[in-house]
């Protein structure tokens, strides 16, 4: 195969524009995503619930049951929501990912001082790190016991122990009385026997177009978080494209140098 004619052809940068640019600009259009968000959060006020109007606003308060709740089947707690994820462990470095599951959301309840109002959480962006627990089934660990019996419920065969093979989970968790940050966009609560009734028949919910966001973390924790996210969106949207203009440099330019470093006869290694 003439490595000379493949590296030349516009075949490559067709490649490369696909490899390189294409994931590039999806990090960058992510990256404005998440600092137009950034930018709403730190540049809209926090409200007392007792004061909200209609449209974009950030509250902050405590969560309090509607009418359904759900049963976390490792922390056996009531909750408003709950995901987790099982992974078997082999040895030292094997993993398999044994379940990954959750709950819907139910609707909830935010109250503070000033009042309540519903809070219809289908399709926010969740930032949740204070309930969250891990449970690990080496021998030993606390509350080995109480995870093994979870797993046998869920129906997960994990077999004598002392064989190498040890199990690790993660779940988080939404419970009743839990402070909470939510920004979105209070409306009209289309399902009439959703969270909003009783709280005038209006509810915070999302809004194509507009934030809306649930977060167990203070505004300035949130905000800390994002920017990391930020930062990280782009510098590998730039590392791609990057790579992708050092192809595009290649293809135009790399045979001439080659010529130049290695003679008439050469390849792409120079041999």
């Amino acid at each position: 195969m003439d490595v000379r004619a493949i590296m030349t052809s516009w075949d490559v940068g067709f490649l490369a524009w696909c490899l390189a640019i294409v994931p590039g600009l999806l990090f960058f259009f992510l990256g404005f995503r998440i600092a137009d968000k950034r930018n709403k959060i730190r540049n809209i006020p926090t409200s007392t619930i007792g004061s909200i109007a209609m449209g974009l606003v950030e509250v902050k308060g405590k969560v309090r049951v509607f009418q359904k709740t759900y049963v976390s089947p490792l922390s056996g707690k009531e909750c408003l929501f709950f995901e987790y994820e099982i992974v078997r462990v082999f040895g030292e470095i094997e993993k398999q990912l044994v379940r990954e599951d959750g709950s819907p959301f139910a609707g909830f309840i935010l109250e503070d001082e000033s009042g309540q109002v519903g809070v219809d959480p289908e399709g926010a962006d969740l930032h949740l790190v204070k309930q969250k627990t891990t449970y690990d089934s080496t021998p030993g660990s606390p509350g080995r016991d109480e995870f093994l019996n979870a797993l046998k419920a869920l129906g997960i065969v994990t077999g004598p122990s002392g064989r190498g093979e040890n199990f690790y989970a993660i779940e988080t968790r939404i419970l009743p009385g839990d402070e909470l940050y939510v920004m979105g966009t209070v409306a009209e609560n289309a399902r009439r026997n959703g969270p909003g009734v009783g709280s005038g028949n209006i509810c915070i919910r999302k809004q194509k177009g507009t934030v809306f966001c649930i977060s167990d973390l203070s505004e300035r924790q949130l905000l800390t978080k994002l920017k990391k996210q930020l930062f990280y969106c782009f510098g590998i949207g730039l590392f791609w494209v990057s790579i992708y203009l050092v192809l595009i440099w290649w293809v135009l330019a790399g045979s001439e140098i080659s010529k130049r470093l290695c003679g008439e006869d050469y390849n792409f290694f120079c041999g």
